[in-house]
């Protein structure tokens, strides 16, 4: 997780912390600054933690923690110092609240594939560089505030989350975008107060910044291996089918596609090896050990003469209509 001055901030997908990276190419960006860099896999829910120590200073009697998705303000949680301490300083953004068609909704965060588009669109035409510059970033900014109003009017959807869906392969050269950010369907929500508050410090007391694409484009900017350990790669096959399908990564999933056509070969395999030989192998192997008797015993005992024995002699017949 991102650490600044005691605050840890992280990207939860799925209800579970993501794996973050560092890029040396960022730099230092002071002591109240960090960027991490954070795998977004297509359709995965997301949502912002935050660990605040109680002792953090609040001398306005307030803190605000604002989120900015793909450069645009999402939402933000407010908390003076009686609720800062109720919460204990842990502080989840799980959704938006906004107004639509149907009334108070919450919508979550989802990671939405770019589609790349060899020729341009009328929609695609309009973005501009300082639009691309924001996709594809989660930023957390954590700020000692003072209350300025409070109300219940909720706003609508004016985030613009889901409207970067195509992008021309022109527009991306020397970008590793991958992924924006969408709302989900939305669920009822309860009225919730409004707040209007004013920053006391010149710069945010923490400024996190999260930047998400897939695997791939992280591997090409050569923040992670190419090939991955195995060892520290490998789910064993139990992990992997206890767990729910919907909590899975496509890796994962690709592997547990794999475990279930080697036990699929497997049980073939196993069935054969069980099955009983062919009736008619049986049959063959009777009839050569009772020709082997019938040798055995001419030799043992001459018997009459070869005349009276063509005579008296039965015509032996071998049934191979396998009936019995």
């Amino acid at each position: 997780m991102a650490i600044l001055k005691d605050i840890a901030c992280h990207v939860l997908v799925n209800d579970k912390p993501v794996q973050e990276y560092d890029d040396e190419s960022e730099g230092y960006q002071g002591e109240s600054h960090v960027t991490k860099f954070i795998e977004s896999v297509s359709e995965a829910r997301f949502k912002i933690k935050l660990a605040i120590p109680l002792s953090l200073p609040l001398p306005s009697g307030g803190l605000s923690v604002n989120l900015f998705i793909d450069g645009k303000f999402v939402t933000g949680i407010f908390a003076d110092t009686v609720r800062f301490h109720s919460c204990k300083g842990l502080i989840t953004i799980n959704d938006v609240t906004l107004m639509d068609s149907t009334g108070l909704v919450r919508k979550p965060f989802i990671f939405n594939e770019i589609k790349r588009l060899e020729e341009a669109t009328p929609d695609s035409v309009q973005l501009s560089k300082a639009i691309l510059d924001g996709v594809g970033t989660i930023t957390v900014k954590v700020e000692r505030c003072v209350l300025l109003s409070r109300h219940n009017q909720h706003r609508r959807d004016a985030t613009g989350l889901g409207k970067v869906k195509e992008i021309p392969e022109k527009k991306l050269k020397g970008m590793s975008l991958t992924h924006s950010t969408k709302l989900g369907l939305g669920t009822p929500a309860a009225p919730e107060s409004v707040v209007h508050t004013r920053s006391t410090d010149h710069v945010p007391y923490a400024h996190f910044d999260f930047k998400y694409c897939s695997r791939k484009a992280l591997q090409g900017m050569l923040l992670i291996s190419q090939t991955p350990d195995p060892e520290s790669r490998s789910v064993s096959p139990v992990d992997l089918q206890d767990r729910p399908i919907e909590d899975l990564s496509i890796e994962e999933l690709r592997a547990l596609a794999q475990i279930a056509r080697k036990q699929t070969a497997d049980n073939i395999i196993l069935t054969r090896a069980q099955q009983p030989k062919s009736n008619v192998k049986n049959e063959g192997k009777a009839i050569k050990t009772e020709r082997e008797s019938a040798l055995k015993r001419k030799r043992d005992d001459p018997g009459p003469s070869s005349k009276s024995a063509r005579v008296k002699r039965p015509v032996e017949t071998i049934d191979l209509s396998g009936d019995d």
